[in-house]
């Protein structure tokens, strides 16, 4: 880098273009990045939700879920597979490594499953999960109309609007109603004349067509031919004729005869409520490369010169844009204070009282002013790297940033100090500029690179960890590199044209001010004491490291730190087979208690969707056994802490109902909560250890609203098809099944092109089919055109009787197994894992059943594991650079042997300051061995400088530990002020992934500083002198006797 140094100082006025250059560029590259409040993650999941109307749990798994299960299976890469199969419905969720392609197998699996042999009228959707998929804005809209006339003018001023904004993916409505076209067919008209309802929808789908029949010459022109016949009005439909029977003397009908044919308005799939109000939820999804503030801005803008008509709110319940812009601008304006903070630290270590205070702030502004440069020159060059890979500025890349104020100073400091004591010894001020620059570029390249190589293992880590930290690490590391180049070139050029040489201090006095300062004053003695007792330094430098690891019992181990939460979701599962004036009960008697809450102040509103648009906004699969319905609780600032828990204390789960809060995590991966997987081959053993282990779970303390998803059954009424029977009536045993399912469920018959507008029609049966068993055995079951038997009822064909039935039934890997779900509350997650853990060590399971936890508990055994692993090659790679710049195995192994010293005071400071051991405060372990590894080449470094100048061992680390003193002190004062901001003002979710990351990193620092300048040196003596003239000595001693026994 020597090169680099001569150049900048020889071309001064090229350098400082550049530097003007490296200013705008990264100004206009601030400005053009994307902000974005997750970074760009893709999950390793699939899930499949198929529907089926009427079909039980048993017969949805036999039907749907183990063809799609066993097709699944055959696709290359899939790790695992997990299902959950209810009435009418079933949800698959699909595992694959990470780094797969997942939208080729999100492909793949559509494909796959549209070439199975799947019932017909059976739908399903594949999603591909990511977090922070919520829509960027959500909107409420109440009206004192009723919902069908609003929704009008939602659809068509609103939405219309909102579409137009570009970067809009998408607008949905929850709440809503749809104009439908409801053919109610009179069962007991139809089964009297013959027909079947399966017939009927087929005869209105063959009158509505549109299809190619040939071509011919026309006039010397080939022309096509269309055969056309399109049903367009309510008339024409009333109008279908249809005929019954086959037999000439057949009687021509129309649907009227035996339909009431009407339109309709019905919800679409859900019904939504804001504040107890019916309402319309209106969502806005984004592109996957637009910008979120940009789009929720222009969104805003339309509504505010939207007119609403009278009566009608809007409320909005989210929006995505400001928060990001909060949470960025917090982290910026800290790391702004930060800033300040460390440039006046450096001020301080600059000034000198004597002679006078006015003479020594003179002289300590300029090189201030040049340290004050490097901070927004190193982290303009981060931005514009950031730019150029086009990432995103969110929480995590901003927070890295934010991070790297602190640290990008280090270089800077150990240069200008090192320039500014040439200068001050009356050198030649170009070549004390170049002298001292050069004596340090070796040092602070070899500390930059090892921190760099630090973060290097975090690119290879999997899963959701590396996703969301690799960004962090980005920025840091840019913003490193940013440093390592302003810290050769610009200081320099910048301490060449500002540095003055002081003339009130002598030619070699500046000497005696650096080893006889106050600061070299009292830690001479102490230095002196350790290197006169080494085995007590290092015998109280372990002890101290063993003993802070005691601090890990009582600091909380998350996976991420949870914030104060703005928001927090009520997920409703009311028991199978509910009527809806029952399930609305219960959720107006819990809108009724939030309303109680708004008064003072605590809620500031609450939004309620019932049925399939109730998915949470922290994401997460249908839930099965009842209706789905979320209640989304927005909170004050004035709420109070524990209100979530006040909430499960007055709703706790019934025979009837349960309701699991959980808070809306913004900032950082979704936190789960307690989930226990058991899985056999034998059902009842799944399911007898799950309902045992469930009960003892429930004891723990921390552990509420446990659920296993196997508990209780349902009765089912089966039709047993006696297949000699309906064989007679031309009918196969599915084909009377068919019919059962026609006379009792609404079927979809596609659309229509009525007036002008594509509308869906239903055929909905008209019966008494659903006033008891009875009436189901006299249904009457129509036999084919060619039997010559018509009208038989069901009880003729069938043994119908009432079973038990799971209403659940929970698959993994294609073996039965049972979900133990629950929350964590107010308890360390870690805690709880080992008090589970314990329960099912005590427990003797049966032959064949498994048990494993996931949930939080994996997310933190993972999340450490691969942080341990990124942690460890970090310090193997760290190794290798020292190895190659020092050229020695020795030094490398003393700076190792100093990195556990920065647990002791990071693991004090999260104990002292209440927070948790998750992972941003493994991260800053990382940037602490970074910090820690400059500090000690710097000193290390300086030592095999003097050694080489004549200095015995002893007096070079001496000399070097005095003289660099005040740099390592400058590092570690300067960096900890810079996150001090960090640690002590933040409260946003983003913020409190950096406020535990800066106080871990500030402690880390106050104990690693500390003990490193004095444990250091020791090393360095042992190493270097001690155990090497021992060696020496042993081997001298084998020589002398081995000469002796040659001459016997």
């Amino acid at each position: 880098m020597e090169f680099l140094t001569k150049l900048a100082l020889k071309r001064q006025s090229v350098t400082i273009i550049a530097m003007l250059l490296v200013i705008a560029v990264g100004i206009f590259s601030f400005r053009s990045l994307e902000a974005e409040l997750f970074p760009e993650v893709e999950l390793n999941l699939i899930a499949i939700s198929a529907s089926y109307p009427a079909a039980g749990p048993e017969a949805i798994v036999e039907e749907i879920t183990k063809p799609i299960e066993l097709a699944i299976t055959s696709l290359p890469s899939v790790d695992n597979i997990s299902s959950t199969s209810s009435e009418g419905q079933t949800f698959i969720l699909v595992e694959y490594p990470v780094g797969t392609d997942m939208k080729s197998s999100e492909a793949s699996i559509k494909n796959k499953i549209n070439t199975i042999n799947l019932p017909q009228g059976m739908e399903f959707e594949v999603i591909r999960f990511a977090p922070g998929e919520r829509p960027i804005l959500e909107l409420s809209i109440s009206s004192t109309k009723n919902i069908s006339e609003l929704q009008q003018f939602i659809e068509e001023t609103i939405v219309t609007s909102l579409e137009a904004i570009e970067g809009v993916q998408s607008i949905e409505l929850s709440g809503n109603t749809e104009k439908q076209i409801a053919i109610q067919l009179d069962i007991d008209k139809t089964s009297a004349m013959g027909l079947s309802p399966s017939q009927v929808a087929r005869i209105i789908k063959n009158n509505d067509f549109s299809i190619p029949t040939g071509s011919i010459f026309n006039s010397g022109t080939m022309v096509n031919i269309r055969g056309v016949h399109q049903i367009t009005s309510l008339n024409k439909l009333n109008q279908l004729p249809i005929k019954v029977g086959d037999s000439p003397a057949s009687t021509l009908i129309r649907l009227s005869d035996i339909a009431i044919v009407e339109f309709l308005r019905a919800p679409t799939s859900s019904i939504a409520r804001t504040n107890g109000i019916p309402s319309i939820l209106l969502s806005v999804s984004k592109a996957k490369d637009a910008s979120t503030i940009s789009i929720t801005e222009k969104a805003l803008t339309t509504l505010e010169k939207t007119e609403l008509p009278p009566g009608t709110k809007l409320k909005i319940i989210y929006n995505a844009g400001p928060e990001i812009q909060s949470q960025l601008n917090t982290l910026a304006q800290e790391a702004t204070w930060g800033f300040f903070f460390a440039v006046f630290v450096v001020f301080l270590f600059l000034l000198k009282p004597r002679p006078s205070i006015f003479i020594g702030i003179k002289e300590s502004i300029r090189p201030t002013i040049i340290i004050a440069t490097s901070i927004p020159l190193s982290i303009l060059v981060g931005i514009i790297l950031l730019n150029i890979q086009d990432l995103t500025l969110n929480f995590m890349t901003l927070g890295g940033l934010a991070i790297a104020v602190g640290r990008v100073v280090d270089d800077s400091i150990v240069v200008l100090e090192s320039v500014y004591r040439h200068i001050q010894k009356g050198e030649n001020r170009f070549q004390a500029t170049l002298d001292g620059t050069i004596e340090v570029s070796s040092a602070i390249t070899a500390s930059t690179l090892a921190t760099v190589v630090v973060f290097v293992p975090l690119g290879f880590i999997p899963g959701l960890v590396g996703s969301f930290f690799f960004p962090f690490s980005l920025a840091v590391t840019y913003a490193l590199i940013g440093s390592l180049f302003v810290a050769l070139t610009i200081i320099p050029v910048l301490g060449l044209i500002l540095l003055r040489n002081n003339k009130e201090t002598a030619t070699g006095s500046i000497d005696h001010y650096e080893t006889s300062g106050w600061i070299q004053r009292l830690y001479k003695p102490i230095l002196s004491w350790t290197l006169g007792h080494k085995l007590a330094t290092i015998i109280i430098s372990i002890s101290l490291t063993v003993s802070s690891m005691g601090l890990l019992t009582i600091i909380p181990i998350v996976f991420f730190p949870s914030g104060d939460e703005k928001q927090i979701s009520a997920s409703f599962k009311t028991r199978p087979g509910a009527p809806s004036e029952e399930i609305l009960g219960y959720i107006t008697l819990f809108e009724t208690h939030l309303d109680t809450l708004r008064q003072p102040g605590f809620v500031k509103d609450y939004l309620t969707v019932i049925g399939s648009g109730a998915f949470s906004p922290g994401g997460g699969p249908p839930q099965f056994g009842g209706v789905r319905t979320i209640t989304t609780i927005t909170i004050s600032n004035d709420a109070p802490g524990n209100l979530i828990d006040n909430l499960r204390d007055t709703f706790p789960s019934n025979q009837n109902y349960s309701i699991t809060f959980e808070e809306i995590n913004t900032g950082g991966p979704p936190n789960e909560g307690v989930e226990i997987q058991i899985t056999g081959s034998d059902y009842t053993k799944v399911k007898e250890t799950s309902e045992l282990l469930s009960k003892r779970v429930e004891t723990i303390d921390g552990v509420v609203n446990i659920e296993t998803n196997i508990s209780g059954s349902q009765s089912e009424i089966t039709t047993e098809i006696n297949p000699d029977q309906a064989i007679q009536l031309g009918l196969s045993s599915k084909d009377v099944s068919v019919q059962v399912s026609d006379a009792i469920t609404t079927k979809q018959l596609g659309t229509l092109l009525i007036d002008g507008n594509v509308t869906k029609v239903i055929l909905q049966p008209v019966t008494n089919i659903n006033s008891g068993i009875s009436t189901l055995e006299n249904l009457i079951i129509v036999g084919s055109d060619n039997s010559g038997i018509k009208n038989v009822p069901l009880k003729e064909l069938a043994e119908i009787s009432v079973k038990s039935s799971p209403r659940i039934i929970s698959r993994i890997n294609s073996q039965r197994a049972a979900t133990i779900t629950g929350e964590i509350s107010g308890r360390n997650t870690q805690a709880i894992n080992n008090d589970i853990q314990a329960i099912i060590d005590s427990m003797t399971m049966p032959v064949g059943v498994d048990v494993q936890l996931g949930g939080a508990f994996t997310q933190i055994s993972e999340g450490f594991r691969d942080i341990g692993i990124a942690i460890g090659s970090g310090i193997a790679l760290v190794s290798i650079v020292m190895i190659g710049f020092l050229g020695s195995i020795r030094n490398p192994v003393i700076i190792v042997l100093s990195l556990p010293l920065a647990l002791i005071g990071m693991l004090t400071a999260l104990a002292i300051t209440n927070q948790s051991l998750g992972l941003p405060a493994m991260m800053g372990v990382l940037l602490l061995i970074g910090i820690i590894v400059t500090n000690t080449v710097v000193l290390i470094s300086f030592i095999e400088q003097l050694r080489e100048k004549g200095f015995t061992i002893l007096n070079a680390i001496i000399e070097a530990s005095t003289i660099r003193l005040r740099p390592i002190l400058m590092t570690a004062f300067t960096t900890s002020f810079a996150l001090l901001p960090l640690a002590a003002f933040t409260h946003s979710e983003g913020g409190l992934i950096s406020t535990e990351l800066a106080i871990a990193v500030i402690g880390g620092l106050v104990s690693s500083t500390a003990l490193t300048l004095i444990l250091v040196p020791v090393l360095y003596e042992l190493f270097h002198g001690i155990i090497p003239k021992k060696i020496e000595n042993s081997l001298q001693f084998f020589r002398r006797k081995r000469k002796f026994q040659i001459k016997d």
